[in-house]
C-alpha cells in the first residue's frame, strides 16, 4: 500500500491555508473598495444637495472640514462637472477656502498613476494656473490615461502655451487621434491661433503640424489662409486633404 510521505501533506496543508488567506485577502480588500465608494457617493450627494438648496459656502466648508480630504476633493470636482458654469465661483471658493488643492499638486508627483491622473483633472477643473509646468511634463508621462488627463487638464486651464506641446503629444498621426486632440485646443478660440502657426511653421513632428491646419479651420482664424494655402501642393496627400479641409471653413 502506498504511504503518503509527510513532507507532501504539509506542503498541501501550506498550500491550502494560503489560498484559505488569499480569498479571505480579497474578500477583505472587496469589501473596503465598495465602502469607499458607498462613502464617495455620499458624500457627492451631501455637497450636490447643499449647492442645490442654496447653502452658504462658509457652511458647506464647515462641513467638509470634518470629512476625508480625498473625498472632499473628488466630491466638489464630480460637482463642477455635474452643476457647470454656474457654480464655478461658488466651488472654487469652497475649494480655496479647504486649501485642498495643496495636496493635489503632491498627488501630481505620486508614484500612482491613478492619483497623478486624478490630480490632474481635478487642478484642470478649477483651472489652477500652478498646474501648467507639471501638466506639461505629465503629458510625457509613461501611462497613457495620466497623458490623456494631462492634456484635459492643460485644456481646461486655457492657457495658449499649452497649444505646441499639446499637440506635438499626439501619439500617432491617425485621425481620431488628431481629432480629439483638435478638439481639446478648440476650447481655447481665437487666442489660439498665433500658437497654432507657430506649431504649423516650426514643429518637427509630423501630427502636430497636421493637427495645427485642421484646429485653424476649425476655429476660423483668417491670418491661417495664406500659410495653409501652399499645403494644397504639398507631396503628402494627408496634408493636402487637411488644408483643404480647413481652407473650405475660412472660406476658401
Amino acid at each position: 500500500m502506498n504511504v503518503i510521505a509527510p513532507w507532501l501533506i504539509w506542503a498541501l496543508a501550506v498550500a491550502v491555508v494560503i489560498l484559505a488567506m488569499a480569498m479571505l485577502l480579497h474578500m477583505v480588500v472587496r469589501a473596503l473598495s465598495r465602502t469607499r465608494s458607498e462613502r464617495q457617493r455620499e458624500m457627492d450627494g451631501l455637497v450636490l444637495a447643499s449647492l442645490q438648496s442654496g447653502a452658504q459656502a462658509d457652511e458647506l466648508v464647515l462641513r467638509l472640514q470634518k470629512s476625508n480630504g480625498d473625498l472632499s476633493r473628488r466630491a466638489l470636482v464630480h460637482a463642477l462637472r455635474t452643476l457647470g458654469e454656474p457654480y464655478f465661483q461658488f466651488v472654487s471658493y469652497v475649494y480655496d477656502r479647504l486649501n485642498l488643492s495643496t495636496q493635489a499638486m503632491r498627488d501630481l508627483r505620486s508614484y500612482r498613476w491613478m492619483r497623478r491622473a486624478e490630480a490632474a483633472l481635478e487642478l484642470g477643473a478649477f483651472r489652477r494656473p500652478e498646474v501648467l509646468a507639471d501638466g506639461l511634463a505629465l503629458l510625457r508621462d509613461p501611462q497613457p490615461e495620466v497623458r490623456m488627463a494631462a492634456a484635459r487638464a492643460l485644456s481646461d486651464l486655457g492657457s495658449p502655451q499649452a497649444v505646441r506641446a499639446l499637440l506635438e503629444s499626439i501619439p500617432l498621426a491617425t485621425r481620431w487621434a488628431i481629432s480629439d486632440m483638435v478638439d481639446l485646443v478648440r476650447v481655447f478660440g481665437e487666442a489660439a491661433g498665433p500658437e497654432l502657426l507657430a506649431t504649423l511653421a516650426q514643429s518637427p513632428v509630423r501630427q502636430a503640424r497636421l493637427a495645427a491646419i485642421e484646429a485653424l479651420g476649425e476655429i476660423a482664424h483668417l491670418p491661417a489662409y495664406a500659410v495653409i494655402l501652399p499645403f494644397l501642393a504639398d507631396p503628402d496627400m494627408e496634408f493636402r486633404v487637411t488644408a483643404t479641409r480647413a481652407l473650405g471653413r475660412l472660406g476658401g
